[in-house]
C-alpha cells in the first residue's frame, strides 16, 4: 500500500513538471532566418537543430563587411572588431582634428578642439575652453572637474579627482614670497582696462605656480604643486601637450575671465574685498553647458560649482586672491583657509 502511494505521488509530481514546463522557442526566436546572409563567409552557416531551412551566421566575411587589418590607432578614435576575425577593425568614429577654438569648445588630449554637440566619445576630452585669440588659434582652457585630497591629506596626481579627504586645498604658509606680484586693491581697474593680456594680470598664472611650488618644495597638499603635477586622467603623465608641467593654479584675472566679466564696467572700488562689479557669468554659462553634455555622455565632468576658487595671485605676505564662482566676488583670503581648485592649461 505504501509502495502504490509512493507509486502515485510519482505520478503526480511529473504531471506537474510536466504542465510547468516552459514552451519549447521556435527557429525565429532563438535567432536563425532562412534568409542568405551576404556577408557570411563559406560554410559559415549554423542550422536550426529543429528546423534545417533555418540558419545564422556564425563567421563573417570580414572583408565583404569592409572591416580591414590596417593599423587604423594614429586617426581612429574608436575601433570595432570584425566577429569573424577580431584582427579585422573598422573606424566607429574619427579621432578629433584640429580646428579653430572657440569659448565652450571641448579640449581633447590630442590638441583638437570641438564643439559638444560635436561629441561622439572619440578622443579623450580632458578640458573646456573658456578663452580665445586669433581667431581660436590660441587660448586657455579649464579641467573637467575640482582636484581632491586623497589618503594622507595630499593630492594624488594619477587619482586627482578623488576627494576621499577634502577638494579644499590651503594656499600655503604666511610668507610674502620673493619674486612673486602682490596684487593690491588699486593694481586691478589700471590693468583690467587695458587691452594688453599679457599682463601679468592674466598671463603669469603659470609662472606664478612653479615660483610658488618651487617654494613649498613641491608640497602636494598645497594648490600650486598639485596644479603642477596634475594631468588629466587617461592620460600619459609625460604627454608634451596635455601633461604634467602644461597645467597651472590660474590668476585672479583668468578666474574672472572663466566666470565672465565686463572689464569696462569694474567701478571705482575695483579690486577691492568683496567686490563683484563687472561680474555677467555669462562665460561660467557656457563652460558649465559642455561640462553638463559631456557628463550626460559619459565623460567624468562636473559642472564648476558655487564655491570660492583659489587663484595664484598674493595679496601679501598674509592673503591670496579667490573668486566666488556663485556671483564672481574677488575676494582677498588668509593663506591659511581652504578653497576648491581647478586648472588652467594654455594652448
Amino acid at each position: 500500500m505504501r509502495y502504490m502511494m509512493f507509486l502515485l505521488g510519482l505520478m503526480f509530481a511529473n504531471v506537474a513538471n510536466a504542465i510547468d514546463c516552459e514552451k519549447v522557442p521556435t527557429c525565429e526566436e532563438l535567432g536563425y532566418s532562412t534568409e542568405d546572409d551576404p556577408y557570411c563567409a563559406d560554410n559559415g552557416y549554423m542550422y536550426c537543430p529543429l528546423d534545417y531551412s533555418y540558419k545564422k551566421c556564425v563567421n563573417y566575411d570580414c572583408a565583404k563587411m569592409g572591416f580591414t587589418d590596417s593599423d587604423k590607432t594614429s586617426w581612429c578614435g574608436k575601433l570595432i572588431k570584425c566577429k569573424g576575425n577580431e584582427s579585422f577593425t573598422a573606424c566607429a568614429c574619427i579621432e578629433p582634428q584640429p580646428e579653430p577654438c572657440a569659448v565652450g569648445s571641448v579640449y581633447y588630449a590630442n590638441g583638437a578642439c570641438s564643439s559638444v554637440e560635436k561629441y561622439q566619445g572619440c578622443g579623450i576630452p580632458v578640458g573646456v575652453v573658456y578663452y580665445v585669440t586669433d581667431n581660436g588659434t590660441h587660448g586657455k582652457v579649464i579641467n573637467l572637474k575640482d582636484l581632491g585630497k586623497s589618503a594622507g591629506g595630499k593630492f594624488n596626481p594619477a587619482d586627482p579627482y578623488n576627494n576621499s579627504v577634502s577638494k579644499a586645498f590651503v594656499w600655503g604658509i604666511e610668507n610674502d614670497i620673493s619674486n612673486l606680484k602682490n596684487w593690491y586693491c588699486n593694481s586691478f581697474k589700471s590693468v583690467a582696462q587695458t587691452e594688453d593680456r599679457t599682463a601679468g594680470f592674466w598671463s603669469e598664472g603659470k609662472n606664478y605656480t612653479n615660483i610658488i611650488a618651487s617654494y613649498q618644495n613641491d608640497d602636494l597638499q598645497y594648490p600650486a604643486p598639485a596644479a603642477k603635477k596634475f594631468y588629466p586622467p587617461e592620460v600619459e603623465p609625460k604627454n608634451p601637450i596635455v601633461g604634467q608641467e602644461k597645467w597651472y593654479l590660474p590668476t585672479i584675472g583668468e578666474l574672472m575671465d572663466l566666470f565672465g566679466y565686463d572689464y569696462q564696467n569694474l567701478g571705482i572700488d575695483v579690486g577691492c574685498d568683496e567686490i563683484n562689479t563687472g561680474a555677467t557669468g555669462e562665460i561660467k554659462k557656457i563652460v558649465n553647458n559642455t561640462l553638463s553634455t559631456l557628463k550626460n555622455n559619459g565623460v567624468d565632468a562636473e559642472e564648476l560649482t558655487e564655491k570660492k576658487y583659489s587663484s595664484s595671485s598674493e595679496f601679501d605676505a598674509k592673503y591670496s586672491w579667490t573668486l566666488d564662482m556663485k556671483d564672481g566676488t574677488r575676494t582677498f583670503h588668509s593663506k591659511h583657509y581652504g578653497f576648491s581648485v581647478r586648472t588652467s592649461l594654455a594652448f
